[in-house]
């Protein structure tokens, strides 16, 4: 309630992925397979960005432009969970009081154990590791679309 949820996609419509990943390797190869599957790709070097970026798209204020389009909104978040400036916990919360609806999937090249429980229980909707293995970000990706009712 008091939350904006990510608007419907015409059939037509990709679905629009924001990366957040201060890592440009990680980068290049997640926006690289996301786009050769079809998905636009928006990208975040920081936590302060991408809060920016979501906020601006769900609430249509001003909305960022990708290639020289608006983003109406963005889908699904691809958040690394240690970034430099705001940790991915944080800004994970910060979209969280934005949108309770909006995929978030936790990426971490740490072998964090019990901590990735905790990030489960603070809203993200899963959690990958990196580096990124294409067929495991897809599907990833392609379950939380469908969970969230933004894919069939």
């Amino acid at each position: 309630p008091g939350h904006p949820r990510s608007a419907p996609r015409r059939a037509t419509e990709p679905a629009c992925i924001l990366i957040v990943e201060d890592d440009p390797a990680q980068v290049r190869i997640a926006t690289r397979v996301l786009q050769k599957a079809g998905y636009q790709v928006v990208q975040a070097s920081d936590g302060i960005k991408a809060v920016d970026i979501v906020r601006r798209a769900l609430l249509r204020s001003a909305p960022p432009v990708v290639d020289g389009q608006p983003v109406r909104t963005i889908n699904l978040v691809i958040l690394d969970l240690v970034l430099h400036g705001m940790p991915g916990e944080k800004v994970l919360q910060k979209l969280r009081g934005i949108s309770a609806d909006i995929p978030v999937i936790a990426a971490t090249g740490l072998d964090a154990g019990s901590r990735l429980t905790e990030i489960l229980k603070k809203g993200a909707t899963a959690i990958v590791a990196k580096p990124f293995e294409n067929k495991v970000l897809l599907d990833a990706v392609a379950l939380a679309l469908q969970k969230a009712g933004k894919e069939s």
